[in-house]
This record gives C-alpha cells, structure tokens and sequence, in this order.
C-alpha cells in the first residue's frame, strides 16, 4: 500500500465582512437579485424566486462570509421599515 502524501492548498478564499454601514445597499443588491426573506418562529430562510437558497450559497456568489449573511438576517429582523424598501 503505497503512503499518500497531502500537499497543501496554494490557494486560499477571501472572504470579507460586510459593514453595518452598507448593509442596506448588500440588502438592496440581494433584491434586484431576486432573493427574499421568510421569517419562521425558528428563525428565517433566503429564497431566490420560489427556490429556498442557503446562507453559504449567498456567501459563495457574492464573495463574502456566511456569518455576514447571518448578520444581513439579523440585521433585517431589527428594521421596521422594510415594506417601504420594494
């Protein structure tokens, strides 16, 4: 049995976080998209049309953290004018 040998990846994913300041042009950028909130009594799930998306496919498009995404959700929960956003 020959002894496998792991190399390390050379390459690496940038991710960023998203500031507070800018979450309502991420927000509004992830609307012209197509993607939507539904709010649950558990917590909450992204759709894009009438397909249910993940934190992490979010992240992946869009060149950022998964924890930026949660923080997009969390952020949104604590608006009260996001009917006037359409």
């Amino acid at each position: 049995m020959m002894a496998v040998e792991w190399q390390r990846r050379k390459r690496y994913l940038a991710v960023r976080q998203v500031p507070t300041k800018d979450m309502h042009k991420f927000w509004k950028a992830l609307m012209e998209e197509g993607v939507w909130i539904k709010w649950h009594a558990t917590g909450y799930s992204f759709y894009c049309g009438n397909y249910k998306i993940t934190n992490k496919s979010i992240a992946e498009a869009w060149n950022c953290s998964i924890s930026a995404v949660r923080r997009l959700a969390q952020w949104l929960s604590e608006q009260d004018d996001m009917e006037d956003w359409q």
